[in-house]
């Protein structure tokens, strides 16, 4: 070192500089520098480096902090779970915005859910389960529908126990952790239409992975990444980062597998409902199947009955056994055999008379008269078998007595055949809700913790209101048909016991404003309808579920018929319906008026009023020459039928009643009187012109290539028809006969011949027109 300073010092300072090393030490080579100083230059120009490269990344991340607001889109407070999928992070907390919409705070508590610690159980603690939209995405904790329920039920503890990702397999677990530890009053399941009905049967485990903190759809994440100290912040902290991930996202393209999502969308909404209503369709199918074949069994049971009676009347012919005439009295003129096999409702009429006003089915006095002598009957037929058990004609035959009894003990098993297939109680067979499972499970766990179960359905933000197409830049797509699949999640509720809400009035009355810009969350503004409809939910006694009618048109009940046909029968008597210009006709059950020109007013009827109908069923029509015909069905069951009609000079009642008298001391029955008479109590305000089938009526009859002319056949306009067998002309028309049962809308069920829809009631549940009547197995308003 000393010498090459002196040598460096010896040098003139003006002296020229060399070529070239050589040239300066005579031709040898200049000695090396030391590997020390080099190193520490190496080392100066990269910390340089480095410095500039932090000092870059730190502005870089200044930057895009600033940019972002210090907030991510997504959240990135994730950790793996094996059972849940993701966890969110205890402690952890951020900032969210995404969309355009506000910037929000999240933090989470030490039981992995948002806001501040829980804290200890209560006597009315409420859980909240659900997924983003329970968890508040958008929006801050206190804003959340949790949180105002707090606010709302200031005496209860309510729990937020949304997880973004989460579906029902995940609220199963969840709700069951907390109900257990917090013995919780009340369990409130929120089901988010857009994808938990997609996701009832795939577990998050199998949808979304941890990348990073975020949790990412499974078919995107990649298979491992490379761990090195640090990452976790640069990854899951770092603005610049997330910038440049993103950056090169949109560089290189979406890959095949961005393009397969794991969430739900308005399109697999859509087709959902299609899926349901087909479902529905093939359920109320199959529900009729079985009332069908429930009917050919009753017709061969009643076939076999037929002959059972009929070897029983031979028998009887055979044997010369009278009946005690003085028992029967008027009644012998009628075969006391036929009735005495009637039941109530038979039609048991005189075929020897054109017009009559007798009664026109069974009543007390015919049934128990024609009791009493086949008890006569059969009390002499077993006493002949006694004494004639013994008289055998050959060995391979049974005695004569024999014969009897057998004949005897056939009737008796036939008829109670027919009465078991008669009474037979045929289920409603209903869709499948893919929540069904879920929520019968949740229901059956709340039980056993004495905690209440409230099912909160929240429908997607385009099935509230067209409006919200807009800020997709989308053509609105009609999403009432999806309407079917709220109802399925209501149902399977009410079916189990629980209480359910529809939060959809709640939402659509807090628009616009209760969604989130570009996106299908919840402002706080919808956040706060929520609360009030899930609060004023809560409030009410769970429902009691109202039972539905059996399906299918009621047994031995037939269609109208149709007018030549009818005329082709013999007039029955019907007080004052030739005064008025009316003929009068019964086929089955069915009263057919035709009231023409010639009566005392010499025209047509102006004017109808149907103030009573048994199960609503009167078809008014007119035939080609103008003159009205009205059909009611005549039913003990539903006694009464009151029809005002009105005449340029007089106003007459139809009237279609049951007499009732005491038959004897056991049975009360009744005959029923028909009359046509004119009447000054009847309020012409309320008549009008009668309501003849609407033009669709006639053009689904006419598309259904039946008639030309719709008029021809007696139909009863049934809405739900045309709603639920909208474009089908042939199933609409079946529909409107009654042949198949339409979709009717919630609360309401299928009743009477045409199968059309009526309210359901209860005590509880009164109706809001007409009376409350018991009907197969339910109660509807009639």
């Amino acid at each position: 070192m000393q010498r090459r300073m002196s040598d460096t010092s010896t040098t003139p300072s003006s002296a020229k500089e060399p070529a070239s090393a050589t040239e300066a030490t005579g031709g040898a080579p200049s000695p090396a520098r030391p590997a020390g100083s080099r190193a520490r230059t190496v080392a100066r120009a990269a910390a340089r480096v480095a410095l500039g490269l932090a000092l870059g990344a730190a502005a870089a991340e200044v930057a895009f902090r600033l940019r972002d607001d210090g907030a991510f889109p997504h959240l990135n407070l994730y950790r793996t779970d094996d059972v849940l999928g993701v966890r969110l992070i205890p402690g952890e907390s951020m900032k969210l915005s995404f969309g355009g919409n506000p910037v929000t705070s999240v933090r989470i508590n030490q039981d992995g859910f948002r806001g501040a610690e829980l804290p200890p159980p209560g006597d009315r603690d409420i859980v909240v389960v659900g997924d983003s939209q329970v968890f508040g995405l958008g929006v801050e904790e206190g804003e959340t529908f949790s949180a105002r329920l707090q606010e709302l039920m200031a005496d209860a503890i309510v729990v937020n126990a949304g997880v973004p990702t989460y579906g029902p397999p995940e609220y199963d677990r969840i709700a069951a952790d907390l109900v257990s530890r917090r013995k919780a009053k009340t369990l409130v399941y929120v089901v988010n239409l857009a994808n938990d009905l997609l996701e009832a049967d795939r577990p998050n485990a199998d949808r979304h992975a941890v990348w990073d903190g975020w949790a990412v759809r499974r078919e995107t994440a990649p298979v491992r990444v490379a761990p090195f100290p640090g990452r976790d912040l640069l990854f899951r902290k770092s603005h610049a980062i997330f910038a440049l991930r993103k950056w090169w996202y949109h560089a290189t393209g979406p890959t095949e597998a961005f393009s397969v999502s794991s969430e739900g969308t308005y399109r697999d909404i859509g087709m959902a409902a299609v899926r349901a209503a087909e479902e529905h369709l093939a359920a109320r199918d199959d529900t009729r199947r079985l009332s069908q074949l429930r009917d050919a069994k009753v017709g061969v049971a009643n076939a076999d009955l037929d002959r059972s009676r009929e070897r029983f009347v031979a028998l009887v012919n055979e044997q010369q056994i009278t009946t005690d005439n003085v028992t029967l009295g008027w009644f012998t003129r009628w075969n006391p055999l036929k009735a005495a096999f009637a039941q109530p409702g038979d039609i048991v009429g005189i075929d020897d008379t054109g017009e009559y006003t007798t009664p026109l089915r069974a009543t007390a006095e015919i049934i128990l008269k024609g009791a009493e002598a086949r008890r006569q009957i059969e009390t002499e037929l077993r006493k002949r078998a006694a004494d004639k058990r013994a008289d055998k004609r050959a060995a391979d035959k049974p005695s004569a007595g024999e014969a009897i009894v057998q004949v005897l003990e056939g009737v008796d098993a036939a008829q109670k055949r027919a009465e078991a297939i008669r009474a037979e109680q045929l289920p409603t067979l209903k869709a499948f809700s893919p929540l069904a499972p879920r929520i019968r499970k949740m229901k059956a766990l709340c039980d056993e913790a004495g905690t209440r179960l409230l099912v909160a359905v929240l429908p997607i933000d385009v099935q509230v209101s067209a409006d919200e197409w807009k800020k997709y830049g989308f053509e609105p797509i009609d999403l009432e048909p999806a309407r079917i699949l709220v109802d399925d999640v209501i149902d399977a509720a009410e079916d189990v016991g629980a209480s359910a809400v529809d939060l959809t009035a709640a939402l659509r009355a807090a628009e616009p404003g209760a969604f989130l810009d570009k996106d299908i969350h919840l402002t706080p503004k919808g956040h706060e309808a929520v609360a009030k409809a899930i609060a004023d939910a809560l409030a009410k006694p769970t429902p009691r579920r109202l039972a539905e009618p059996q399906a299918g048109r009621p047994p031995g009940r037939t269609l109208p018929t149709r007018l030549g046909e009818a005329r082709q029968r013999k007039e029955v008597r019907v007080s004052g319906s030739t005064a008025a210009g009316c003929e009068t006709y019964i086929v089955d059950e069915w009263l057919t008026l035709r009231c023409h020109d010639k009566g005392e007013d010499h025209a047509f009827p102006i004017g109808l009023n149907v103030r009573e109908a048994p199960l609503g069923e009167v078809v008014v029509t007119r035939d080609p020459v103008g003159a009205w015909v009205i059909q009611v069905p005549v039913l003990r069951e539903f006694p009464g039928a009151q029809i005002d009609l009105q005449w340029p000079r007089s106003v007459r009642s139809l009237v279609v009643s049951w007499s009732a008298y005491r038959a004897t001391t056991r049975a009360k029955d009744g005959a029923v009187d028909i009359s046509l008479y004119g009447s000054d109590k009847v309020d012409t305000a309320k008549l009008g012109p009668a309501a003849l089938p609407r033009e669709e009526v006639c053009n689904v009859v006419k598309a259904a290539g039946v008639v030309t002319d719709c008029r021809e056949i007696p139909l009863f306009d049934n809405p739900a028809c045309f709603s639920t067998f909208d474009g089908d002309a042939v199933a609409t028309y079946e529909c409107l006969l009654g042949e198949r049962d339409p979709a009717c809308p919630k609360g309401t069920g299928p009743v009477g011949v045409f199968q059309r829809c009526a309210p359901l009631c209860s005590k509880e549940a009164p109706c809001a027109a007409g009376r409350c009547s018991t009907y197969r197995g339910a109660e509807v308003c009639l």
